[in-house]
C-alpha cells in the first residue's frame, strides 16, 4: 500500500530522528518485551562499530506514521530498538549527569527526574516513566522491604 504524504527512507542518526518530534507507541503494539540478551546484543553491536573509525551503527529500520498529519509520530516498527535506546541513554545519563547535554531532544531532566519525547502505550507507560525515567524511583531489583505494619517501604 502507498501513502499519498508518505516520505522517502534516509539515514540519520538517532539524535536527528528525534531532533524536534515527539513519538508514541501506539495501544495496539504489543508490549516492550526486549530483555538483558537482546540489549546485551544491541550495546555489543555498537560498541564494535563505534571502535571502528568511521563507522556508523545501523540499528535497523524506524516505521512510522503521522495519523491526520498531526504533530506526534506513532511508531509502526522499532519500537523494542528505540525504547532500549532511550533507557540506554538514560542509564548512562545516571553514570555521568555531563551526558545529558547534547541528548536533549530524547531526555530533559526536570526537577523529578527526566521526560522524554518518547510515549509508551498504556500498557508500558507507568513502568517507563516510574521506572527509568524518573530518578526518584528505586530500582526494579531493589530488596523489598517490609515495615511493621507490612507495607512495601521501597519509597
Amino acid at each position: 500500500m502507498t501513502q499519498k504524504n508518505s516520505e522517502p527512507a534516509k539515514l540519520i542518526s538517532l539524535l536527528e530522528l528525534f531532533e524536534g518530534k515527539k513519538f508514541k507507541i501506539p495501544d495496539y503494539q504489543r508490549g516492550y518485551s526486549w530483555d538483558e540478551e537482546q540489549i546485551i546484543d544491541l550495546l555489543t553491536d555498537i560498541e564494535m562499530h563505534n571502535n571502528k573509525s568511521g563507522h556508523k551503527h545501523f540499528t535497523g529500520t524506524i516505521v512510522v506514521e503521522r495519523p491526520k498529519g498531526g504533530d506526534v509520530f506513532q511508531i509502526v516498527d522499532g519500537q523494542q530498538r528505540l525504547v532500549s535506546c532511550v533507557m540506554i541513554l538514560r542509564a548512562i545519563v545516571e553514570l555521568n549527569p555531563g551526558n545529558l547535554k547534547g541528548i536533549d531532544s530524547i531526555l530533559t531532566k526536570t526537577k523529578n527526574g527526566f521526560e522524554s519525547t518518547l510515549t509508551l502505550n498504556k500498557q508500558d507507560s507507568l513502568f517507563f516513566k516510574e521506572s527509568i525515567l524518573n530518578e526518584n524511583v528505586k530500582p526494579i531489583n531493589a530488596p523489598l522491604l517490609m515495615s511493621d505494619s507490612g507495607m512495601d517501604s521501597r519509597r
